[in-house]
């Protein structure tokens, strides 16, 4: 009985160990591909942390990643028009700075879609 026990407290440990080694992971990929420098240290903190008493950065994203990875959130997928023009209508209220690419598109600047993220703006209204 107590062999069992220690085995499950063992598979829970490790369970939860590669939760947030993929979840580390994941987000310094994410950091990479998107020109970000961040750190495992600096990840696993944001990851540990309830609400910083001051700005932190990269804070909103970490806490999404992890609101999805654990399900916390309820995600809501865009299946049809109504929530495209949701969306469309969030993108034109001008609460992001944009960047012009060089191809003549344009893309949300990251610090500005993660401070939007920080004021807890980030479910979608009509």
């Amino acid at each position: 009985m107590i062999f069992v026990f220690r085995n499950k407290i063992k598979t829970d440990l490790i369970n939860t160990w590669e939760l947030s080694h993929s979840l580390v992971q994941e987000i310094l990929l994410s950091n990479e591909i998107e020109g970000v420098v961040s750190t495992r240290k600096e990840i696993n903190e944001l990851l540990d942390m309830k609400s910083p008493k001051e700005y932190r950065r990269l804070y909103g994203m970490v806490n999404k990643y992890r609101d999805i990875f654990f399900q916390k959130a309820a995600f809501d997928p865009i299946t049809d028009s109504s929530k495209l023009r949701k969306v469309y209508k969030l993108l034109r209220q001008n609460e992001f700075r944009w960047i012009q690419l060089e191809g003549g598109g344009y893309r949300i600047s990251k610090k500005s879609f993660d401070e939007w993220l920080d004021k807890g703006n980030a479910s979608v209204t009509s």
